[in-house]
């Protein structure tokens, strides 16, 4: 009688055990998963207006520019009035504009080096204007 009685807990043991081994590799294979997936941020901007659209934590490079573009045509009310300005995965993304309106965008880790790497970017197209380049808006993503 004493071994009938050791089987169903043998038995419960080892469905526990299981259960909690399942329990770790899922939780390991969903870590990893995240580990591998990236944010997106994007910024549109109106030449002719100075307007902006963004996009924060897309999914993809395309997803955040289409957003960005529809977000800045929406603020213009010009479909083609909005180009591209830049884009990043998991940092920052800038856009400077100079006093002769001339524009650089640009992306870094952090607000910092994306504001920084704008401003060059804007320098090289504002010639003699170069040194009214100021950033104007920044966007990150939650992962940085």
């Amino acid at each position: 009688m004493g071994q009938a009685a050791e089987k169903p807990r043998r038995g419960l043991r080892c469905f526990v055990s299981s259960v909690a081994i399942g329990a770790i590799l899922l939780t390991s294979a969903s870590m990893a998963l995240r580990a591998q997936q990236h944010n997106f941020a994007a910024i549109a901007f109106s030449p002719k207006t100075g307007k902006m659209g963004i996009a924060q934590d897309n999914a993809s490079q395309a997803e955040a520019e289409a957003v960005a573009l529809s977000n800045c045509q929406a603020e213009t009310g010009q479909p083609s009035d909005c180009v591209k300005g830049g884009w990043t995965r998991d940092g920052c993304v800038a856009i400077a504009i100079a006093e002769n309106r001339a524009w650089g965008a640009n992306f870094g880790n952090d607000r910092n080096a994306a504001n920084q790497n704008a401003i060059a970017m804007c320098a090289k197209y504002a010639g003699a204007d170069a040194a009214s380049c100021k950033p104007v808006r920044v966007v990150c993503t939650a992962r940085r």
